[in-house]
């Protein structure tokens, strides 16, 4: 049984969206940071569990290394990887990487999110709660 807020409204993100339109737009927005900071990104780290499926992805499409384990992190500089995860929400998991300087990467930020990811693709409201496919999601489209 998934926990959701009392009053949360459900967004439900599909893979036909996450496969098709959003992995496009955030490998041309990692490409074109790269290009801006005049360096590429050696390797990606995953926060588990939302930003495996997404890490996963990107890691494939873009011929990076996929780092699970913050100890591995350890072998990389700073500006070397892309911190992804599926939303910033309240901001926690990122907060420490933005923090130290990382680049971060999510699907979707809140507005009470204590950080502003460096690519992120969808604003939802603070009351949403996003039902993606690899977790709970039943299939149906994000709304904006």
């Amino acid at each position: 049984m998934v926990k959701r807020f009392k009053n949360s409204k459900v967004v439900y993100y599909s893979a036909f969206k996450f496969f098709s339109t959003d992995l496009p737009k955030l490998e041309v927005a990692v490409s074109t940071l790269e290009e801006k900071r005049g360096k590429k990104f050696k390797a990606i780290y995953a926060i588990p569990r939302g930003g495996l499926v997404i890490g996963v992805a990107l890691s494939h499409i873009l011929r990076l290394n996929l780092i699970l384990t913050e100890e591995k992190l350890k072998q990389y500089a700073i500006d070397e990887v892309l911190v992804v995860d599926d939303i910033a929400d309240y901001g926690r998991a990122l907060k420490p990487f933005h923090d130290a300087g990382y680049c971060t990467l999510t699907l979707a930020k809140k507005p009470r999110s204590a950080i502003i990811p460096t690519i992120y693709l969808h604003k939802v409201k603070n009351n949403a709660w996003i039902s993606h496919f690899w977790g709970d999601g039943d299939g149906r489209c994000i709304e904006e």
